[in-house]
């Protein structure tokens, strides 16, 4: 199913209060969370913004070592603060250091909060990755799980300069390095067992969203790569095709 009419980030991966969405990946993720949250600015949302390992720190941020602490300077903030980044603390580089969790499964226990978005891994600014042993680190709360791939690593080599853990994308995609990243080596990423979707489990909503898809030709091919995805993948619910700044281009649904 092909969506042609004008639709926001939210209504993409249909989102509903109360929503816990993890995301997963590279090529845009941390753009997509903050796009997203302003949307929900305009419903007047207490969203919070965190982390389960390390992002970019923005100048709404609440941070403090201690979760208690920081759990009651949020449930105390007036809604006109909202969106708001939330984590232990801000190191040298800027970055915000993550929550636990448990502490995720806290707020969203507490009903204080209408959204939580969380970035559950990192990707050394590449625009594709695969997981490390280690990750991702996705709270059991999750209702939302979205992997997120950039396009604009097609027909380039598949080597660390465009790629995050490219080994580990030869393994899964039985392909060498150096060779040209092609449509099968996205799908083979999001639909092996050792993919995108390893960390997802019973009860979560899978989204794949394949970004930066700024030109019709790149549209085409991600309504080529998600079909292939859908059909291999029994777990994924949807495909997100997006252009660089959010807009969504196409979605595929089931």
């Amino acid at each position: 199913m092909y969506f042609l009419k004008k639709m926001d980030i939210k209504e993409a991966f249909d989102i509903k209060e109360k929503e816990v969405v993890s995301f997963v990946g590279a090529g845009g993720k941390t753009s997509l969370i903050k796009l997203l949250a302003e949307e929900l600015k305009s419903e007047k949302a207490r969203t919070v913004i965190t982390t389960t390992t390390y992002m970019y720190a923005e100048k709404s941020v609440i941070a403090d070592g201690s979760y208690d602490r920081l759990f009651l300077l949020l449930k105390s903030l007036p809604e006109s603060i909202f969106p708001i980044m939330a984590g232990k603390e801000i190191n040298n580089e800027g970055k915000l250091k993550g929550v636990s969790c448990d502490f995720i499964d806290r707020l969203n226990n507490s009903g204080h909060f209408t959204y939580i978005l969380s970035e559950c891994d990192g990707s050394k600014k590449k625009p594709f990755k695969a997981f490390a042993i280690h990750e991702p680190v996705v709270p059991e709360c999750t209702s939302i799980y979205i992997a997120v791939a950039g396009l604009d690593c097609l027909n380039k080599p598949l080597n660390d300069d465009n790629v995050h853990r490219p080994k580990i994308i030869c393994d899964i995609a039985e392909r060498k390095m150096e060779e040209l990243i092609d449509e099968d080596i996205y799908v083979s990423v999001f639909t092996h067992s050792e993919g995108l979707f390893r960390a997802s489990r019973k009860g979560f909503k899978n989204i794949t969203v394949l970004n930066k898809a700024d030109t019709p030709s790149l549209v085409n091919i991600g309504i080529n790569i998600g079909n292939k995805i859908l059909d291999k993948n029994l777990v994924i619910n949807s495909i997100v095709i997006c252009g660089n700044y959010g807009e969504v281009r196409k979605v595929l649904r089931r």
